[in-house]
């Protein structure tokens, strides 16, 4: 398992000493403890063995792990208090001892049975074991079988490299080409477009109708008696008006759905020249403007 990080060990430092040099009223056992550790010492030899562990604490808070570890040891080896093993199976993993390490954290654990992470700690064991034995069977090599070994390992990590990065070309690839795919322009666009042939229909039935209502009515200018010339005159006009608010507004949207899907597809040209053609050769220009005669607009497409 990853290291933790030295602030959160040394938290962890901090809550061992409670339990490892505790107050000074601690009592202290007088046979040999389980495992092979030494006998608790009584005295100055405690004194000392405490102020080992305080120097240790410093030391794993200025990150000199290897003057931690040392310190750990030496009040171990003066207490003989198991939860100082802890500390020093962190200072020595944290130096990059691994066989300390090992041996720290299994020595703890066999003189520390009711240890509350005991599950967690002893697969941490198992996995500092096995890295342990390979970098003694890599140690144990030649320089050719290192060589190999060194130069499959670059191997891997270059393939795993490069599925990273096809991994992240793919994931580009498809939110360009959905991007690309975005049927907004084509809706506005078509939205536009039906919006102009009502205009149109609007126009043509309004015609068609003032005209058949006019020849009907009225001849030569005179129209028969009682018929209503000026509400006619003003059904045709309101008639003309939202024809050409139809056609305006359609146009608009028109033009603006047009105009959307050529920037859509310029953007994405390059994208689809299959036969490596520079995007640049690729060239939409659109122009436009209304005046008093009326809107107008160019399009010009360059292949």
């Amino acid at each position: 398992m990853p290291p933790v990080g030295p602030a959160r060990a040394l938290l962890r430092l901090v809550f061992t000493s409670l339990l490892a040099v505790g107050a000074g009223g601690a009592h202290h056992v007088a046979a040999q403890p389980a495992g092979g550790a030494p006998a608790p010492v009584e005295g100055e030899g405690e004194d000392s063995a405490r102020s080992h562990f305080r120097v240790g604490q410093l030391m794993y808070g200025e990150g000199r792990f290897d003057e931690a570890a040392a310190e750990f040891d030496r009040a171990y080896e003066l207490s003989g208090r198991p939860q100082l093993l802890y500390n020093a199976f962190l200072a020595h993993r944290d130096a990059g001892h691994v066989a300390e390490a090992v041996d720290r954290l299994r020595q703890y654990l066999e003189q520390s049975p009711e240890a509350g992470d005991r599950a967690t700690l002893e697969q941490r064991l198992a996995a500092m074991e096995e890295t342990l034995e390979q970098q003694r069977r890599e140690a144990s090599m030649s320089a050719e079988e290192r060589a190999a070994l060194e130069a499959e390992r670059a191997r891997i990590a270059r393939e795993a490299e490069q599925h990273r990065r096809d991994a992240e070309r793919l994931r580009e690839d498809r939110e360009r080409e959905s991007q690309r795919r975005n049927p907004t322009p084509v809706i506005i666009l078509g939205t536009g477009a039906g919006i102009l042939v009502g205009g149109v229909i609007m126009g043509v039935v309004a015609q068609t109708t003032s005209l058949s209502e006019l020849d009907d009515n009225c001849t030569n200018g005179v129209c028969v008696s009682g018929f209503p010339l000026d509400r006619v005159r003003d059904e045709a006009r309101r008639r003309t008006l939202t024809t050409d608010v139809l056609l305006g507004v359609g146009g608009a949207t028109a033009v603006t759905g047009l105009v959307l899907l050529l920037v859509q597809r310029r953007r994405y040209a390059a994208d689809d020249d299959a036969d490596g053609a520079s995007a640049s050769a690729r060239r939409t220009d659109v122009a436009g403007g209304c005046g008093p005669m009326g809107c107008n607009m160019n399009v010009q497409v360059t292949f």
